[in-house]
């Protein structure tokens, strides 16, 4: 499952409050069994993580072509995984830079550098990390499937 997290860049954050339910597509990076991600300093996203911290986390990506409905079934080659955990906003702005900084790193390329969050920076940039505590995970390619589960 961590290879199919690790490599994929688009996530989305099921959030559950107020009898109301959300989802929130983000970039993120996976380090060592949390996601992290990068957020504004509030709003609607960090105001329902205050109130329910238990969030679920999904990652996918198709690949092939879709068969035709010929008798044989369906299929599409895929893979994806689920992620289920506590998300904590950082609070203090030191242990807020080093998520922001192996976020900045995920997405560094050859040509293109990026250096450690500063201070400055971690002030005005929010993050929160996703304590993973189970997870699941498919993959679909001709007609195998492979399926994970792993829980804490």
């Amino acid at each position: 499952m961590e290879e199919i997290l690790t490599p994929l860049t688009l996530g989305h954050l099921a959030l559950w409050a107020d009898r109301e339910s959300c989802i929130v597509p983000l970039n993120y990076t996976y380090v060592k069994g949390e996601i992290l991600l990068h957020c504004a300093l509030g709003g609607k996203k960090l105001d329902v993580i205050h109130e329910n911290p238990n969030v679920c986390f999904e990652v996918s990506e198709q690949s092939g072509e879709v068969t035709a409905h010929a008798g044989e079934g369906c299929s599409q080659g895929f893979e994806s995984a689920i992620c289920w955990g506590t998300a904590q906003y950082i609070d203090d702005i030191e242990e807020r830079a080093a998520p922001l900084t192996a976020f900045q790193r995920r997405y560094e390329t050859g040509d293109r550098h990026r250096r450690r969050t500063s201070r400055e920076r971690a002030a005005k940039c929010g993050a929160v990390a996703i304590a993973v505590r189970k997870m699941t995970g498919r993959r679909r390619a001709d007609k195998e499937c492979e399926q994970w589960n792993w829980e804490q």
